[in-house]
Order: C-alpha cells, then structure tokens, then sequence
C-alpha cells in the first residue's frame, strides 16, 4: 500500500508535497516531547553589544555568534 512506503521513509526521501507534512508532523513530535537544547545553566548574555561587523559577518573566534 502507498501509506506503508511513507511511513517507512524519511521526510527528505519523498517528494515535497509529502515529506513537507511529514516533515512538520516530526516537528510537532518533537516540541510536544520537549526536545530542544536545555543548556544549564543558561549562557549568560553579553553584557556588550556585538560591534558591527559582528552584526553582519562572523567572527574568527566565534564570538558573538548568537545575536539573540
């Protein structure tokens, strides 16, 4: 049967108008279980904002890469 052949493939193995839906059906599975990065503790913030060129590039030493 065809349902049966989804089922047992990944989202990036079918053609876009089926593996979207899977795609998000997985996404929804996983923030209902509370999957997501529980750093702890939590990073602390910068406590200086990030200088231009940060803003709009990376930097060689990966600071300021989360600009959130």
């Amino acid at each position: 049967m065809v349902f049966d052949k989804v089922r047992d493939r990944e989202w990036f193995e079918l053609p876009p108008a089926v593996g979207g839906p899977k795609l998000y059906e997985a996404r929804n599975e996983l923030r209902e279980k509370n999957l997501h990065d529980t750093e702890e503790p939590p990073l602390a913030k910068a406590q200086t904002s990030a200088p231009a060129a940060a803003v709009t590039g990376r930097t060689s030493d990966g600071s300021y890469n989360d600009l959130s």
